[in-house]
Parts: structure tokens; sequence; C-alpha cells
């Protein structure tokens, strides 16, 4: 089930596009589709895509990460997905807020090198901090390789360590006086107006600063797979259908206890023959000795089931996929026998409408990655990528 909507939502992925406003535009528009669908192929992004679509329809929720990586001189603008345990907003985050007014904040947790964090963070640590004071434990619960007690706080360069990004708004206000046309003016501003990005890791803060993005949201993009009102976390199609699967198969192991193995069987022997009780065991072979080895014992099988059983365990089975919407036709699978137009319609009917709900849904995180990875080359290159990859930059004057 995973399987088939995902590649049902990803194969029928839409084409986002940029429209010009006025005529004037078109060339304009033109040059900047040209640029993000090159961006689409060397970012890998329906690659990634796929990965987060999948964990959406198994974990619910799917993250991708919308970046500009400085290093990167040939692709600085990334897009990779990560786990969905890695990233989570506020507990009072939903989806609706998400898209209306932006979470609060937002916590991103990920391992890296000591080395690569002091080359990242080589200038002085705010609030007066020392990196002989980083201890790469810290954090080290959440992980299966854990470090000996005994190893040095100061470890070596090629060691990991747990990194904590927290995205959040800046509540902060600074007061501020100007004269304007010979009268004074006053007021309060955000200190930090595109909010405030704070870096910790090995118990240190190593950076405390405001959003390095003119887009001034965080660079997290979620794709949800079964939205629901006042939560945030979805339940996706392995969560949907477990419950309901335990239950059927709990329901005919009863079934099965009460019809069949309550009966077992009977044997029959025959004292006469000398036949031990204590030599017969539950070994796949074994030797009995007997006097007469075509009387000595007799064993009968009680009846089966009734007939009305099977179809009883049929028809709780059916009920329990019309209680999750998933049918044969769901996993691929088709039975003999005829059915009626209108059954067939029905079923198709239920797989089409969380096919066309999951691919609003993707419309609307696709949205936003092409959102924030424009703004992002906007930001950081200016019109020069587009004009270098539509090849407006060759010619003269321009």
């Amino acid at each position: 089930n995973v399987e088939t909507y995902t590649t049902l939502i990803t194969d029928n992925a839409p084409a986002i596009g940029v429209g010009p406003r006025e005529p004037s535009d078109y060339d304009l528009a033109e040059t900047v589709n040209a640029g993000l669908d090159y961006w689409t192929d060397v970012s890998h992004l329906r690659l990634e895509d796929t990965l987060a679509v999948k964990d959406s329809r198994k974990f619910g929720l799917g993250w991708l990460h919308v970046y500009h990586d400085s290093e990167d001189k040939a692709q600085p603008h990334k897009v990779v997905c990560i786990p969905p345990d890695r990233c989570a907003p506020d507990p009072d985050c939903t989806v609706s807020s998400w898209y209306a007014d932006g979470p609060a904040y937002v916590t991103y947790r990920y391992k890296a090198q000591v080395g690569d964090l002091k080359r990242a963070y080589s200038k002085k640590l705010p609030y007066e901090q020392e990196w002989d004071e980083f201890d790469a434990s810290v954090g080290a619960d959440f992980d299966t390789q854990l470090i000996d007690d005994d190893e040095s706080a100061s470890i070596s360069a090629a060691k990991t360590a747990w990194v904590t990004e927290v995205w959040t708004r800046d509540p902060k206000r600074i007061e501020f006086r100007d004269e304007l046309a010979g009268a004074e003016i006053g007021g309060k501003e955000k200190s930090m107006p595109r909010g405030r990005v704070i870096v910790c890791a090995g118990g240190l803060v190593l950076a405390d600063a405001e959003n390095p993005y003119e887009h001034a949201r965080p660079p997290f993009v979620p794709i949800f797979c079964y939205p629901e009102s006042h939560r945030f976390n979805p339940k996706g199609d392995i969560e949907v259908t477990l419950a309901t699967n335990v239950f059927y198969n709990r329901v005919l192991q009863l079934v099965y206890d009460g019809t069949v193995r309550a009966g077992g069987q009977i044997i029959l022997e025959n004292p006469d023959l000398v036949l031990s009780a204590e030599g017969v065991t539950n070994a796949p072979v074994q030797k009995v000795p007997v006097k007469d080895v075509h009387n000595a014992v007799k064993t009968l099988q009680l009846p089966g089931p009734p007939r009305h059983m099977d179809g009883l365990m049929e028809r709780l089975k059916l009920d329990a996929d019309d209680a999750v919407g998933i049918h044969d036709e769901s996993r691929g699978q088709t039975k003999p026998g005829n059915r009626t137009a209108l059954e067939t319609e029905y079923r198709a009917q239920a797989d089409q409408t969380r096919v066309r709900l999951a691919g609003r849904l993707h419309v609307m995180a696709l949205k936003e990655v092409y959102a924030l990875a424009l703004s992002n080359m906007r930001q950081f290159a200016g019109w020069e990528f587009f004009l270098r990859i539509s090849g407006e930059g060759t010619r003269p004057g321009t």
C-alpha cells in the first residue's frame, strides 16, 4: 500500500512554473523557469521528494530541508529528505497554523564531525564560551554509539557530536529614536526581523544570530499524509491499517481456537495389544513396541469448522478493509468472480480520492519548496544563476 501510493503520487508530480504578470514579463518568466527546471535536475529534487513522500505514507509526515551551502560552489542550493524524527515544530503548531502564521519555533537535530563544527564556527563563541569546554557526549544518549565514560571530553576532530538547531521567532524589541523634518520620532522594532537561529552542540551555544535567509522562514517543508485538525503529526497508512489488522488477526485466532483446536483428536487404544502410553511422545519419528501393528491404536479426527465460519472470517476481513478504506484494488490484487460495475466503481473511486487528497498536499509542499529555493537563488546569487542557465548572460549588453 505504501509503495502503491508513493508511486501514484510522485509519478504524477506537478510541474511548477512562474507566469508573467504582464506582457513585458514573458522573457523574465521564461528565464526563471529555465533556471528552476535546471535546479530540479541537478538538486535531485525528484529523488528527495520521493523519499519524503514515502516517509509520509509510512510515518504520517515527511520532511524536506531546503538550504544554501556556501562551500559547494557548483551547486549551493540544496534540498534533502531528512528523517521525520529529527525535525519538530512547537507543540501548539497544527497543520493549518504552519501554512497560516508559521510555527513559533522548529528544532532540527543532526550529527556532525567536531572538526567541521570548529571550522564552521571558528570565530569567537557567544556568551564567553571556549572550545575547551566542548563535550561530544552531550546528547549521546539519543544515539546507539555512546562515548565511553573514561574518554576525554576534548575528542578528536573525526568524532561526531549531536547538533541542535532552533529556528524561532524573536520576540525582542529594541527602542529607536530619530529626527525627521525637525521632529523627533521614536518607537520599537524587532531586534531580529527575520527570526533567530540558535545552534547548540557539545554543551555549548555555537551560534545565536538572525535567520540568514531573507524569506524569514525555517528552511523545512513538511509533507503530510492524512492531515488532522488541531494537531501537526498525522497518521500514516501503516498506523491507519495496523490496528485494524491486529484486531482482525486476533479475532481469527479466537475463531480458530474455538472451532478447531478445542476439539483436537480422539485416540482409541486397545489394551489387549500392550501399547505403552509412556512410550508415545510428540517426536516426529518414534519406535513403539506393540503385538499387532494393524490394530494397536486408532485416531479419530473431529469434524472441521462449519462452512459458515469461512464466510464469517471473510466478511470480517472485508469489514476491516472498509473501516480504513483499503480494498483488494489498493493492494493490486484481484479475485475471481463476477462483480457489479457499481461495486468496482465505488472501490476505484475510494482509491482515487485518497490519491487526489495526497496530490493536493503534495502540490502545497512543492510550492513551498520552490518558493524557498527561488528566494535563496535570488538572495545568494542574484539573477546571475538564471541568466547563466538560460544563456541570456552571453548576449551583448546583458
